[in-house]
Order: structure tokens, then sequence, then C-alpha cells
């Protein structure tokens, strides 16, 4: 099989009509490709010329197959560099894309996101807040973005290694546009750390979800977890046992100082059978507020894993009898009567408007702990929703600690342009000791994702 080696800065959407073969060539990390020479694709041609350079026993092959390349890549692109052995191409039914443009390789295979160090250093310290997960965001002002963290180390780190340390539920920080993030979490009588808020009725404590600045405060959304028996440094000895509503009615006060009001959501769902739990995201979409949420419950007897969807108006999203949740194609007030709007998501993702591309983009860890973060696009704020592309692979899911990696979800408010997506994640072990040997485990890592061939997928 003749294979044309592209380089890793080059990007492509992929469409094929008629059939093609994908390999890797040999000791390298891009692509190859193998193209039928009858593609009528624009602005591609045949090189005649890379063809005589395949010893002659090859040349009748690769005349067949042709190797077509666009011409603005001439300097880029490496000669043919290999033939592997001949494999038929699998005739494709469905019709695939295929233009050449400056960027980077765009295919199910190539993930288009690049970690980005830069923005993973200014999180990251040796004393005081020294890491957490959950890395939900909230802009409070032009220049001001709140960051809402589930469980959290207060300590010191030595010798890569986290010392004199204790865990909190949930922190938060204010971080200011060309400075480095403030943190606050709460303090114990005996001036030990504890946790920035905890729930009003004193059973277990908060992990918060998203939140939205609107005229009235800060909502923010905080599931009430309480722990659970189970293997003793277990990652997952604990249940979800409700959602709460909290108003921040002084959100530009120092966060010590917020008055926050707690009100329990009266129609999520905690129980065996499955939860339904809201404030996972929220979005502003013109004269809506729109609250997405996971509905876990059984049908058919097998536990779903379904987003759903509610919507308010803006000055009503702290008043629950004015929600409505989709079902069946429209909004009604029954909180039971859900319709899944999209298979296979975890309890932490974003749904966010994407102006260079035109549509709505819902980010999140395929299987939860997958360590693969997966794209979905729609033209609408309840989809239908596209098929997944597979966006970023955490290189600390292949770690020896055991390590798992969750929590993905964009920050729509942090692109610096508007063709890319900043999407954090979060890495934690199997075995809670590794988290406090390894301290490069959990802190928000950060990825940046390009997003010019996103504009051609559905």
């Amino acid at each position: 099989m003749a294979a044309v080696r592209l380089h890793s800065q080059l990007q492509c959407q992929l469409h094929i009509p008629g059939v093609f073969t994908m390999d890797r060539v040999a000791g390298a990390k891009s692509l190859a490709w193998v193209i039928d020479p009858k593609s009528p694709c624009p602005n591609i041609c045949p090189s005649p010329g890379r063809i005589a350079q395949l010893p002659r026993s090859q040349k009748a092959l690769a005349a067949r197959l042709r190797i077509v390349y666009s011409s603005r890549m001439r300097k880029t692109v490496a000669a043919v560099s290999r033939l592997n052995h001949f494999r038929p191409t699998i005739p494709l039914l469905a019709t695939f894309a295929l233009m050449v443009t400056p960027g980077f390789l765009w295919s199910a295979s190539v993930p288009a996101g690049k970690p980005a160090g830069e923005l993973d250093v200014v999180f990251q310290r040796e004393s005081g807040w020294t890491g957490a997960d959950g890395d939900f965001s909230v802009p409070l002002s032009r220049d001001t973005t709140l960051w809402l963290f589930g469980d959290t180390w207060v300590g010191e780190i030595k010798d890569g290694r986290r010392t004199n340390t204790t865990l909190v539920n949930n922190s938060v920080a204010l971080q200011r546009i060309g400075e480095q993030p403030k943190f606050f979490y709460g303090s114990k009588t005996n001036g030990h750390p504890a946790a920035f808020v905890t729930p009003a009725d004193q059973r277990g404590y908060f992990w918060p979800f998203h939140g939205l600045r609107t005229g009235d405060g800060l909502h923010l959304f905080l599931e009430q977890v309480e722990n659970v028996p189970g293997p003793a440094g277990g990652a997952f000895n604990f249940r979800m046992a409700a959602t709460w509503h909290a108003l921040v009615s002084n959100p530009d006060d120092p966060p010590p100082a917020w008055r926050i009001a707690q009100v329990k959501l009266p129609f999520g769902e905690f129980g065996p059978d499955g939860d339904i739990m809201w404030g996972s995201w929220l979005m502003r979409n013109g004269d809506f507020v729109y609250i997405y949420g996971l509905d876990s419950r059984k049908v058919g007897g097998k536990k779903q894993s379904a987003l759903v969807a509610a919507r308010v108006a803006e000055q009503h999203l702290g008043e629950f009898k004015e929600w409505r949740f989709y079902a069946n194609g429209s909004w009604q007030s029954d909180p039971q009567k859900l319709s899944p709007l999209c298979a296979g998501f975890p309890t932490e993702f974003s749904i966010s408007y994407l102006p260079g591309v035109g549509k709505f983009a819902a980010v999140y860890m395929e299987k939860a702990i997958s360590g693969k973060i997966q794209l979905r696009l729609a033209a609408t704020p309840i989809g239908p929703w596209g098929e997944p592309s597979l966006i970023y692979e955490c290189p600390e899911q292949s770690w020896p600690e055991k390590v798992f990696c969750y929590s993905a979800k964009a920050h729509p408010e942090l692109a610096g342009a508007a063709d890319e997506l900043i999407v954090t994640y979060a890495a934690n072990s199997w075995e809670f000791a590794n988290v406090m040997r390894d301290a490069r485990l959990y802190w928000p890592r950060f990825v940046r994702v390009k997003l010019d061939a996103l504009k051609q997928r559905e």
C-alpha cells in the first residue's frame, strides 16, 4: 500500500467519494493516506512525480491508487516513503470529505486538542491550595472568572509529594485577566482548613456543579454527597443525595463575605433505580437559561445515562415552579417526564455555543473515566446531537499509578479566539495514597482545541 506521510501541523477535513484506506507509516506518528484517484476533490492534484520515485515493481500499484495532495502543501508533504503490503481498500457507504488546509490534522484518529501547559502552571502551587477536581468556571464580569472546585487539597508539596495536607470537600477561586487566581476555602474553629460551603441541613457535604451570574446575583448548583461503606481508600465510596440551589446576593464582594441562601431542588431524584440531577451545566441562550442535567433512571431494567434539559426565563431561575422540562418535542411542567437528548453522558460536561463554528458543542469524558474527551455538535441547544468526535486522549490514563481521568468540560469564556476552545479535565487514582505520593495528580489539566475543522462537521 503506497503511503504519503502528512506532517502533524497539517489539517485535513476528510471528504473522499469512493474508496480509501488509512494506515500509519512505520516509525511515524502521523497518518498515512491512500486515496482513490477518481476522487473529484477541490484543490487537490495527482502527483506523477511522486509515483516515479517508487521502485519499478511498485509503480503499477501506485499508479492505480495515485497519491494526491494539495499543491499548497508541496513543501510540507513528505515524498512517498514506503510501500506496505497491499490490503484491499474497503468501499464506504457514506461520503467523507477531503479538503487540505493549513493547520493540523483532524480525523477520528488524530485528536484536535493539544496540552496547554502554560495554563496548567497557573494553578500549580507548593503550599496552601494544592490541587482539586471539578474545575467549573463561571464568568462574574468581563475581567473576572469564578472557579468552583470539588474535593480540594490544602497543605504543602515537597519533593513531588503532598505533605502536611488536608482534603476538604470544596473550594473556590477568583481569577482576573492577567493575574494569578486567588483561592478560598473555609476554616474550622481550631484554624484547620474546611470546605468553603456546607449544606444547610448539615448532612454530608457539597460538590459544586455549574452556575450563572444574573441580575439578581450568582446562582450556583451544589450536589449534596454522602459517604457510604466501601473499600478503604476507595475512590467511589459515596452517593449523591440531593441537588441544592444557592443564590449569592453579593457576588462582587470577596467570597468569605458572600451571603448564600440555599434551597433544595424539589424535583431531584436519587435512589437505587437511578438519579435525576440538575445543574451539571447552565447556558444563557436568547430569553432563556437552559439547565442541563443527567437522567440515570432505569429503562427496560437497565440504567441509562442520558442528557436532559430544562429551561426558564433568566429572571425566574430561582423560581422552580417556572421551570419547564423538555419532553416529547415540547417544554412542559412535569419534571418526571423527560426526553433523553443524548445517551452516554457523565455527570459533568459542558454545553456552549461556538461562534466560530455556528453550532452548540457538548464536551464530556467518554464513559465518565475513560481518558477520552469527546465533542458533539448540534444546531440547537437541545440537539439533535451529532456523532462524537475524539478531541483529546489524556496521557495520564496510562501512568502506572492506576490513574483515571474524568470531569472533562469546556470553558468558553477563556477562549482567546473564535476558532478555539479551552477544555479541562482531572486526573485521579484508584488508590487514594497515590494522590499523596504523586503530586502530579489532581490538578486542573488544560487542553486547547482548534475548531477550524468543525465547520464542515455535522
